[in-house]
């Protein structure tokens, strides 16, 4: 134990909900010991702050209502990973028998109903760091099954061709910060392949299951990711947010669900307008959002 400080334990909320610190308040600023493993974790100001022998912890469906606009979320969210724009919600409206307006900007969201059961829709989650908050809002606000919609670039598929992962290396780095000894590689549930699997053929979707690596960003010069997407032929293809997805929605305690389509690849860049290139992304869109509300319903 550590001498010469006045100890009072509080119950400060960690990430993993399981770790208690000790304040040493004779110092300025206040430092902050994690119990489990004696070390200096951050400082923090000082200021007044609560004791859990006297306050509980705080709801923080208030950071749910802030950014959503309610405290308490619906059990089923649909995530729609990267840039998202407004004709492609108008398309994805269809398929809901009542729609909010679209609300916010980064993220953007909207509730809608189906059949009567309520979900919550969340736009233009773009990159890692986004993903992982968006979850911690969703979890906070009590949201149970979440589905990640995505695109990603690909050296060998046709555009349009839907991609059921089985594995997700993350490149993008918040994964590997988290837990170094899984060397960055996220299995999906087995549970969430087998429900995608069993919707994807039900709506006799034509698929194809592969590996995904996550990188930084679309727009890079870092030699390391070039040499893994130029070099490395033991993945369908690469995007941004889907490591982070699965890694922190199991940690969270989230079931969860993904499907990718491709968007680009050798032959067609991301920003091709060609007819039939926006044709084949549409379609794909249009399959994966059914086979996602079949998974949720």
């Amino acid at each position: 134990m550590i001498m010469g400080f006045k100890k009072t334990i509080y119950k400060i909320l960690h990430e993993d909900s399981q770790s208690a610190y000790l304040i040493l308040e004779n110092s300025s600023p206040i430092q902050v010991i994690c119990y489990k493993c004696k070390v200096a974790t951050h400082s923090v100001s000082k200021r007044p702050i609560f004791r859990a022998s006297r306050r509980k912890i705080p709801n923080l469906g208030i950071y749910s209502k802030a950014v959503f606009g309610r405290s308490t979320l619906p059990k089923r969210c649909l995530i729609f990973a990267g840039v998202f724009v407004p004709a492609s919600a108008k398309r994805i409206r269809r398929h809901f028998d009542c729609w909010e307006r679209i609300r916010g900007y980064c993220p953007s969201y909207t509730f809608a109903k189906r059949n009567g059961s309520e979900y919550l829709l969340v736009f233009n989650v773009y990159g890692a760091a986004l993903m992982l908050e968006t979850l911690h809002l969703l979890r906070e606000g009590g949201a149970r099954k979440v589905f990640f919609i995505g695109s990603m670039g690909s050296m060998s598929c046709p555009i349009g061709t839907i991609v059921l992962p089985e594995t997700v290396e993350d490149q993008a780095g918040i994964v590997l910060l988290d837990d170094k000894r899984s060397k960055g590689l996220v299995k999906v549930p087995a549970h969430s392949l087998a429900a995608t699997k069993q919707a994807l053929e039900s709506l006799k979707v034509t698929y194809r299951m592969g590996r995904i690596v996550s990188v930084p960003c679309v727009l890079h010069e870092i030699k390391a990711i070039k040499k893994i997407l130029q070099s490395r032929k033991d993945f369908a293809g690469h995007e941004m947010e889907l490591s982070t997805f699965h890694y922190f929605s199991n940690r969270l305690g989230l079931d969860a669900y993904s499907l990718l389509y491709v968007s680009d690849n050798k032959t067609h860049e991301l920003t091709s307008s060609a007819h039939k290139v926006i044709e084949s992304r549409r379609l794909a869109r249009r399959n994966i959002s059914k086979v996602a509300l079949k998974v949720l319903s």
